[in-house]
């Protein structure tokens, strides 16, 4: 589990392709990972297998391959890196749990004032889950949806946080890790569930509460 505050960001050292899946190694710098350590690279959980110095080996998964941009990084990229969330320390952002729900692509840049809103555009299915004020997660960064239209939603970025990240200077076209609100998709999960149940009335007795009830009382 994270946060979706970067810690630093690190650089590619190598990216090794082994059929559909990947061998990453990043240097984190001064960052302290020990073996079999979660790290969040641009938002991905993966584990550090291999430690040599400040540059640290890990295995991408086939389906991370699928779902992410980590398997078209290069040598010499930037990386957002976070190690995961410690309890007992303030939680800044929200709970991000490193699962990459799909890629999405920037496509509007604005500047308003000391902020710069970027707009992405993420399959459709994405946004029943992305709401105006909720949290998301692009490249690993904790942000705020400030719009929502057809099936893009827009971010505001601080100064601080593009100095901190690898969105210094965003482009658009580029490909970003996106992952919606841990809360939203269970919500969605519950609702699809108690409709197919409501759907097929001769599995329920009378008066069965709805899931999404019994939830909300819980």
């Amino acid at each position: 589990m994270f946060t979706g505050l970067i810690e630093t960001v690190g650089r590619v050292e190598n990216i090794t392709h082994n059929g559909s899946g990947a061998e990453l190694t990043v240097d984190i710098g001064k960052l302290s990972v020990s073996l079999g350590d979660s790290l969040a690279v641009n938002g991905v959980c993966l584990t550090a297998d291999d430690i040599k110095g400040s540059r640290i080996r890990m295995s991408v998964m086939p389906e991370t391959v699928r779902l992410t941009n980590l398997g078209a990084l290069h040598a010499g990229d930037e990386v957002n890196l976070e190690r995961a969330l410690c309890l007992g320390k303030p939680l800044g952002g929200h709970f991000v749990s490193g699962h990459i729900d799909a890629i999405g692509e920037i496509t509007e840049l604005k500047t308003e004032g000391n902020a710069l809103l970027v707009t992405v555009a993420v399959p459709a299915e994405l946004m029943s889950m992305i709401a105006v004020k909720g949290s998301i997660t692009v490249e690993g960064i904790s942000l705020t949806v400030v719009a929502v239209k057809g099936n893009c939603f827009t971010v505001s970025l601080v100064g601080y946080t593009r100095q901190v990240t690898t969105m210094k200077k965003p482009v658009t076209g580029r490909r970003v890790n996106v992952e919606v609100d841990i809360l939203a998709r269970y919500i969605k999960r519950l609702l699809e569930v108690d409709s197919k149940l409501k759907q097929d009335k001769s599995a329920l007795p009378e008066q069965t509460p709805s899931l999404l009830e019994e939830w909300l009382k819980a």
